[in-house]
């Protein structure tokens, strides 16, 4: 990534100096790729550290909330079981809920591509600190309030999810567990630990809220992001009230930054000017 974001650097410092017809052109594309970079390089930073951080989140001795949680998905009138069965039994809905769901990694690197193209370095900017900071809330929160998920609460029969296959699965709970008696574990691959509240369902908000008015971009990853809050909880082991806790970390990250950034323009007008 630095060497690319210098390879550009180095290029756009080039074309200063060289008569072209295109310079301009080129010399813009390869900022907004420069600022591409940035952002990728920002992104990649934080998930290794928000991934670190909900492992030592997990590492507590406080007792597991699922009960409480549960509670709160009755008094919605939702009821988990109910809902993957109906879904089970429409097979061809599965790789549809799944594809969504795990599309977390092509979002990544799609929408930050389509505003760093579309020069909104601004929105590129806000997409990255809306990831940070919605992260580390979450992290914050299941410390409070820990627990193990669906899987584990309603020790589903595997008819129940037989249409989605090994991708909604308790695999997870092995190293929860672990964690939370302090016992050593092989991390084959990471594994998405957080419950209460729902990670998938805060970054499906910062990715609708991302493209919010770009035409022929933002209806299609809304639809996306809709399929992919409903994925998450036969594929994530969510309860609804995770759901609705992960839009309340969205929203509080969304006005934190909103009021970040209104502050620093505060600044650098003048208090008494605005």
């Amino acid at each position: 990534m630095v060497l690319l974001w210098v390879a550009l650097g180095a290029m756009r410092y080039q074309l200063r100096k060289t008569p072209f017809r295109y310079r301009d052109m080129l010399s813009d594309v390869a900022s907004r790729l420069q600022n591409l970079i940035v952002t990728l390089s920002v992104i990649t930073l934080f998930s290794i550290e928000i991934l670190l951080l909900s492992y030592l989140a997990t590492a507590t001795s406080r007792p597991l909330m699922d009960v409480y949680l549960a509670a709160g998905d009755a008094a919605l009138g939702f009821d988990w079981v109910a809902y993957v069965g109906r879904l089970n039994e429409h097979p061809w809905i599965v790789p549809v809920l799944s594809s969504a769901y795990f599309s977390l990694k092509v979002q990544f690197l799609l929408l930050p591509a389509i505003l760093a193209l579309t020069a909104r370095s601004g929105r590129l900017k806000e997409f990255a600190a809306h990831f940070g900071l919605a992260g580390c809330l979450t992290c914050l929160i299941m410390m409070v309030v820990p627990a193990a998920g669906t899987f584990d609460f309603y020790h589903p029969s595997p008819d129940l999810l037989s249409s989605f296959g090994s991708d909604a699965s308790p695999r997870h709970l092995e190293q929860l567990h672990a964690l939370r008696m302090l016992k050593p574990f092989l991390i084959r691959y990471p594994e998405g630990l957080v419950t209460f509240p729902s990670f998938h369902s805060a970054l499906a908000a910062i990715f609708a809220y991302s493209v919010r008015g770009i035409r022929y971009v933002a209806p299609p990853v809304y639809l996306l992001n809709a399929i992919l809050i409903l994925a998450a909880l036969p594929e994530g082991g969510h309860y609804l009230v995770d759901i609705l806790a992960g839009f309340a970390v969205a929203a509080v990250s969304i006005q934190a930054v909103h009021l970040i950034a209104k502050l620093e323009t505060l600044q650098q007008t003048g208090y008494e000017d605005a």
